[in-house]
C-alpha cells in the first residue's frame, strides 16, 4: 500500500505543478480596469482568436494498430485475463474491500497529502524565482484562522525549525519539517471536496504570479485581448479524455466571481484540478479500474507521440514573463519521456539492507537495474497510441475546431504493452539482473511460488508463449494468491 500511496501522491503533485504553470499575461492592467470595462474585457477576450481553419479529421484514413492474438490467448481470453490480473494485483497490494475509491479516501484525499503537495510545490516553484519563494509562514498567513488553526500552528512550527547553527532554517528548507494530522486543513480525511478546496488554497501565497502570468482570458490597454494559459490546457484535457471542464470563457467568468484575491486564486486552481480528479474518481469507481486505465492508455500515448502535450506546455511557458517561463526546461516528447523514465529504473531498491542491533550492515540492499531501449520505447508508444477507435470530435478550444478522440481497446493495449515489456525484460542483461535480484530476496514460501511463477513464465519463453502461459494459468494463480493472502502471505 505504501507504493500505491506514493504513486498516487506523486501523480497528484505533478497535477499541482502543472496547474501553477497554467496562466496568461497582464494582470496589472486588468486591475486598473473599471467595472464597466470588465464586460468589454470578457467579450474582447472571447473574440481574441480568429476562427480556426482546421478541417474535420479524416479518421477513416487513420491506421489502427493491428494486434495479432496467439493461439491459446484469444482476445476474449485476454479480456478475461485483465480482470484476473486486477484481482491478483489488488490482493497482493491489499486493496481494501471498498476498492480503489476507499484507497483514494484513505490515502489521497487527506490532510497529509495536502501537506505533501505543499512540501513538493513551494521548494520547486521557489527555485524558479525569488518572487515566488514562499515559506510556511507565508501560507499560514493566508489560511482561515478558525477552520485551519491546526495547519497554521503546524506551518509556524515548521518555519521555526532551527538548523545546526541554532538559527531558523531557510524558508524553502523549512517545508520538509511540516507535519499535519487529520482536520488541520479544515476538512476530515476522505472528504474529496474539502481536499480539493485545501489544495487550491495552497496557491494563495503565489498570487503574485498573476502579475506576470494569468490563468484566465484578459485584456489591457497595452496588449489588447489575450487568451490565458487555461486555454492551453483544453487540448490536453481533450486528448486525455478528461471531461466536464469549462471553456476558457466560462473559466474566466468563474474566476471573476471570486470575492477577493484569495478566493480568485482558489478558483483558478479549483477550475483546473476538479476535472482532473473527476476522471480519477471515474477510473477508481469503474467496474474494472485496470481495464479503464488500459482504455485510457492510448489517449496518453497519442498525446505524447503527436507532441501535443509538449507543444501545449511550451505554449504555457512562453506566456510567462520576466524570464520565469524560460527557466523551466521540460521535454514531454517521446524522447523526453524516455529520458525521464529510464534513469528511474536504475538501482531500484527491492529490499533494504539488513543491520544488526549495533547498526552494522549484515546484508546489502537488494537492488535491480533495468535498461530500456529508446527505439523500442518509441515504437511501443506509437503502437499503443493506435490501439482503439478514432473519432472526430468538436473541440472546446478557441484555437481549433476539431480533435481526434480515441476509444481505447484495453485488450489490444494490454497485448502491445505486454510484448514490449517482455522484449525489454528478456534482454540478456536485464534477464540476468532480474534472476539475481529475485534469488536474493527474502520471501516466504507463498511469495516465492508467485514470484518464481511470474519470472519463469516471462523469461523462459517467447512473448506469445509467455502470454499463453499466463492466460492459461491465471485462474489457478488467482486462487492460489487469495488462499495465500488468507494466511498472511502478503502481510508486511
Amino acid at each position: 500500500m505504501k507504493t500505491f500511496k506514493k504513486a498516487l501522491s506523486v501523480i497528484l503533485c505533478l497535477c499541482m505543478i502543472m496547474s501553477v504553470m497554467a496562466a496568461g499575461l497582464n494582470a496589472f492592467a486588468q486591475e486598473e480596469a473599471t467595472a464597466a470595462l470588465d464586460g468589454a474585457v470578457s467579450e474582447a477576450a472571447a473574440l481574441a482568436v480568429s476562427d480556426p481553419t482546421d478541417e474535420k479529421p479524416d479518421v477513416d484514413a487513420m491506421e489502427r494498430t493491428k494486434v495479432k492474438y496467439p493461439i491459446g490467448a484469444s482476445k476474449k481470453a485476454v479480456n478475461r485475463s485483465i480482470g484476473r490480473v486486477e484481482d491478483i494485483l489488488f490482493t497482493v497490494l491489499k486493496v481494501p474491500e471498498g476498492g480503489v475509491p476507499q484507497v483514494l479516501n484513505e490515502k489521497v484525499y487527506t490532510n497529509e497529502t495536502v501537506a505533501l503537495v505543499a512540501k513538493k510545490l513551494f521548494p520547486l516553484v521557489g527555485g524558479l524565482s525569488s518572487l515566488v519563494a514562499k515559506g510556511p509562514k507565508d501560507l499560514a498567513a493566508k489560511l482561515d484562522k478558525e477552520t485551519c488553526a491546526g495547519a497554521i500552528a503546524a506551518l509556524n512550527a515548521a518555519a521555526a525549525t532551527l538548523g545546526a547553527d541554532g538559527k531558523p532554517v531557510d524558508k524553502l528548507e523549512a517545508w520538509q519539517y511540516l507535519t499535519v494530522v487529520d482536520g488541520d486543513f479544515g476538512f476530515a480525511n476522505g472528504d474529496k471536496e474539502g481536499f480539493l478546496d485545501a489544495v487550491a488554497s495552497l496557491f494563495r501565497p503565489l498570487s503574485l504570479l498573476t502579475t506576470v502570468v494569468s490563468f484566465e482570458n484578459t485584456t489591457s490597454l497595452f496588449y489588447g485581448p489575450q487568451l490565458g494559459i487555461y486555454e492551453d490546457l483544453i487540448p490536453i484535457f481533450e486528448a486525455l479524455g478528461i471531461k466536464d471542464f469549462m471553456t476558457s470563457d466560462e473559466y474566466t467568468a468563474y474566476v471573476k466571481k471570486g470575492a477577493n484575491t484569495n478566493e480568485k486564486m482558489d478558483r483558478r486552481i479549483r477550475g483546473i484540478i476538479t476535472p482532473i480528479f473527476t476522471l480519477v474518481d471515474a477510473v477508481a469507481s469503474a467496474e474494472s479500474p485496470v481495464d479503464e486505465v488500459l482504455k485510457l492508455l492510448p489517449n496518453l500515448a497519442s498525446a505524447i507521440d503527436t507532441g501535443l502535450i509538449d507543444t501545449q506546455i511550451h505554449s504555457m511557458l512562453g506566456k510567462i514573463s520576466l524570464g520565469i517561463g524560460n527557466s523551466v526546461k521540460v521535454d514531454l516528447t517521446t524522447g523526453g519521456v524516455y529520458d525521464m523514465i529510464a534513469p528511474k529504473l536504475k538501482d531500484i531498491e527491492l529490499q533494504a539492507a539488513k543491520v544488526d542491533e549495533n547498526g552494522e550492515e549484515t546484508a546489502p540492499a537488494v537492488t535491480l537495474t533495468i535498461n530500456l531501449d529508446k527505439e523500442k520505447f518509441a515504437a511501443a508508444i506509437k503502437d499503443i497510441a493506435a490501439c482503439g477507435v478514432f473519432t472526430a470530435k468538436e473541440s472546446a478550444a478557441k484555437t481549433r475546431n476539431w480533435f481526434v478522440g480515441i476509444e481505447g481497446d484495453s485488450a489490444d493495449a494490454f497485448v502491445v504493452l505486454f510484448r514490449y515489456l517482455h522484449s525489454e525484460l528478456t534482454e540478456e542483461n536485464n534477464a540476468v539482473a532480474i534472476k539475481t535480484a529475485v534469488a536474493a530476496l527474502d520471501m516466504n514460501a507463498s511469495q516465492k511460488i508467485v514470484v518464481n511463477f511470474l519470472v519463469s513464465s516471462v523469461l523462459s519463453s517467447s512473448a506469445d508463449g509467455a502470454l499463453r502461459t499466463i492466460v492459461a494459468l491465471l485462474p489457478l494463480a488467482k486462487t492460489g494468491v487469495k488462499i495465500a493472502a488468507r494466511f498472511g502471505a502478503f502481510d508486511k
